[in-house]
């Protein structure tokens, strides 16, 4: 299908590309590509597949929400105490010059 090829990742040494073809070209492309260095992956779509990843994609946010929600509240009741004993450490360290 014209223009229907996509980079879906990335990195330094590969590249990812999604490529959407005709049945009667199918073939004359996978030899061509494969000549060329290419390595080809076939894809067969499944609905229960999609549906699972779905599933497992929003119980992962859900998830998240949740994790963040705690890790906020633990910041908020800790912010205090790091800032106190930063202060400390601060006026120990002036003490510790003055005195050399």
């Amino acid at each position: 299908v014209p223009r229907s090829s996509k980079k879906l990742f990335e990195d330094n040494e590969y590249a990812l590309y999604t490529v959407t073809l005709f049945r009667r070209v199918a073939d004359n492309f996978r030899t061509t590509s494969l000549e060329k260095g290419f390595q080809i992956r076939d894809f067969e779509y499944s609905s229960e597949a999609q549906e699972g990843r779905k599933q497992e994609m929003d119980k992962l946010v859900q998830d998240q929400e949740s994790l963040r929600g705690s890790l906020l509240q633990w910041c908020y009741t800790s912010y205090g105490e790091v800032f106190s004993s930063w202060m400390h450490f601060c006026a120990v360290r002036i003490f510790a010059e003055s005195i050399l």
